[in-house]
């Protein structure tokens, strides 16, 4: 059996029912927009030709969409894609 935190959060009805009544929540979402954008600003400044604080900022904001896209994602259940459709077969 492997271990899936999701998992185990979904299996309380009640804690993913209110997860997803918060992450659509406008003053949620706006607090979320605006902490990126607080975390943005409040990285360190790049000087010419500093790559290591430039890859480091680049790491630090991709790591910051990262969470908030598991955050956001969080009581949702992954259903299968559809099949793509058959557009210019002979079937």
């Amino acid at each position: 059996m492997t271990f899936s935190p999701k998992k185990r959060f979904m299996e309380n009805l009640i804690a993913a029912k209110i997860h997803r009544d918060l992450v659509t929540d406008e003053s949620f979402l706006k607090a979320v927009e605006s902490s990126l954008l607080q975390l943005q600003a409040e990285l360190p400044k790049v000087g010419a030709g500093d790559m290591a604080t430039a890859a480091a900022n680049h790491y630090r904001m991709d790591g910051a969409r990262e969470f908030v896209r598991v955050i956001l994602n969080l009581a949702e259940t992954v259903s299968p894609a559809a099949p793509p459709a058959k557009i210019g077969t002979l079937e």
